[in-house]
């Protein structure tokens, strides 16, 4: 999908991880976590251990949520 956007081939600059992998990048560090069947079968969880903050990959979007109005 990246070609499609962007237009490059990007194989070569491209990282694969999976749960319990951890990325350095300075100062952050990124650790990965398996969420399977939260959002969708292949859903990884990103943690910015720096700054505390969880990239949750939808998991606590409003996908299938009621309205507030049938609340």
């Amino acid at each position: 999908m990246v070609r499609q956007f962007f237009g490059g081939d990007y194989c070569t600059r491209r990282i694969i991880v999976k749960g319990g992998d951890e990325l350095p990048l300075g100062k952050h560090r990124l650790s990965f976590v398996d969420a399977a069947m939260v959002y969708w079968p292949e859903v990884v969880m990103t943690f910015d251990a720096c700054d505390q903050v969880l990239f949750s990959a939808d998991a606590f979007g409003k996908f299938g949520a009621l309205a507030r109005e049938l609340l």
